[in-house]
């Protein structure tokens, strides 16, 4: 299993500039060909990006923000979810406190910065499917929005029928099997960084 962190996070220098391009490139310096991705909130917005490049064997999709609105109360929202453990108990009641802390651990080297100019960054191209894809949606999604959620999950927004044969969408929780494609890392000097896991 590969970890991308992206740049401005872990251990990931941020980059000058941050757009879903520049993210997606990042990622196509580090990640193998055909891999198998999965990606949550932004990271959507840099798959859906780095999809036509990367061309995995397939894309997952999980609750991804295709879409970073330029609002400032949004950008602000982001910005200020470097809180302490109580905030995340009253924003995520359900989740244990060891992930809590971690989340925690992974917002302290998150660079905030990231978030000011993504909502002047391009949508994600979503609109036809370029590799087997899935899609996976919190019920509501407080992330995803429509169009591009109606063109892979139906009318509801939630889930029902796909376009094509390649999109799969969902608020079901699902199991993913594992790729079975090579493990390997990218050219030095990229701006995001890669670890390996078992």
């Amino acid at each position: 299993m590969l970890a991308v962190d992206l740049p401005g996070y872990g251990r990931s220098a941020p980059l000058d500039h941050h757009s879903s391009e520049a993210l997606a490139a990042a990622v196509g310096e580090v990640v193998p060909a055909r891999p198998a991705l999965a990606s949550h909130s932004l990271g959507g917005l840099v798959l859906a990006h780095a999809v036509g490049a990367l061309r995995p064997e397939l894309a997952v999709y999980e609750d991804p923000v295709w879409s970073p609105s330029p609002e400032p109360a949004v950008v602000q929202y982001f910005r200020d979810q470097k809180g302490t453990l109580a905030d995340l108990e009253r924003e995520h009641p359900r989740w244990s406190d060891r992930n809590r802390r971690n989340k925690l651990d992974a917002l302290s080297a998150w660079d905030p910065g990231i978030v000011d100019n993504l909502g002047t960054s391009t949508p994600a191209p979503v609109e036809t499917a370029v590799a087997p894809s899935l899609l996976v949606l919190a019920n509501p999604s407080r992330l995803a929005r429509a169009p591009a959620q109606r063109n892979w999950c139906g009318a509801d927004s939630t889930s029902g029928p796909s376009p094509t044969p390649d999109m799969s969408c969902t608020s079901t929780p699902c199991r993913i099997p594992r790729s079975a494609g090579g493990l390997g890392r990218g050219s030095g000097g990229s701006r995001a960084s890669l670890s390996v896991s078992s």
